[in-house]
């Protein structure tokens, strides 16, 4: 990135930005803006840390966990009847697929 300087008081502008989220704010004054770029957000084919809360089993959904995450049905099983953690890669893509089927869930880039 180019360097930017703060029209407030001359210093040169910080940058804070990360993934979607652009912050460019000057360290000496303060003066600065912030924005965010859902095209980036929406690109977002990283890993995700992504937390399934258990009690929420039934056979669909363990099914469908498996045909499109887990690929490994014991472990779709646990997380959906015991609850746990795994890493999933291009999550972005399946979270509007997971909320359509009612599983609760919170998720966050790895």
């Amino acid at each position: 990135m180019e360097k930017l300087v703060c029209e407030k008081c001359g210093h040169e502008m910080k940058d804070f930005s990360h993934g979607p989220y652009i912050s460019i704010t000057c360290p000496n004054c303060g003066w600065g803006w912030a924005a965010y770029d859902s095209a980036v957000a929406n690109n977002d084919s990283g890993n995700y840390s992504v937390t399934f809360k258990g009690g929420q089993y039934t056979k669909e959904r363990a099914l469908y966990l498996t045909r499109t995450i887990t690929g490994n049905s014991l472990l779709s099983k646990r997380l959906l009847d015991e609850g746990g953690t795994i890493i999933i890669d291009s999550f972005k893509a399946k979270e509007t697929e997971l909320k359509n089927l009612g599983v609760q869930f919170t998720s966050f880039p790895k």
